[in-house]
């Protein structure tokens, strides 16, 4: 495939609706932008990216994200704003290189407490979810911007203990 060394990618406002599994081939490719267009599920082949650094999905009707999304070891930057994802794969926590999560405008209800464990995350925008609740690992990791905050049910979430100097931003 002649396309095998491309390592930018920019397929953003083009009323995509599915991704080719052959995208799989693309083994080079860091930078992957695919916003604003109708994608409403991704193919396995996504983690077949394991260059990835950088995969841009915001803007698309997407409900569920695969745990194939686990495979991408080297992602730094994941933008799944403005979906309609429900729930995250935990295999979400295997992204050790993560250090921006952009959720925010979702569905979701709940977040998986293993995003906690991704230890390199700085910002976690989740604001404008139907949240219930968010787990008090999540709290922990964050609490340094968790006081006085509201959950979308406008309830507060109580501050968590402060122990840590990380500076880190959660977006509720």
């Amino acid at each position: 495939m002649k396309l095998a060394l491309l390592f930018l990618f920019f397929l953003q406002k083009n009323q995509l609706t599915n991704l080719p599994v052959e995208i799989g081939q693309l083994s080079e490719l860091e930078y992957l932008y695919l916003e604003d267009n109708q994608l409403t599920s991704l193919p396995a082949e996504i983690g077949q990216l394991i260059q990835l650094q950088w995969l841009d999905l915001r803007r698309n009707l997407l409900t569920s994200i695969p745990a194939e999304i686990g495979q991408l070891r080297k992602l730094q930057v994941a933008e799944l704003s403005h979906n309609q994802l429900t729930s995250l794969p935990t295999e979400a926590v295997q992204l050790a290189q993560l250090k921006l999560f952009y959720l925010d405008h979702n569905q979701l209800k709940t977040l998986p407490a293993e995003i906690a464990q991704l230890s390199l995350l700085r910002q976690l925008c989740i604001q404008h979810n139907p949240l219930t609740s968010i787990p008090i690992e999540i709290r922990l990791l964050f609490q340094s911007l968790c006081v006085d905050a509201e959950d979308s049910e406008g309830e507060s979430i109580p501050e968590a203990p402060s122990n840590s100097s990380k500076k880190r931003r959660l977006n509720f």
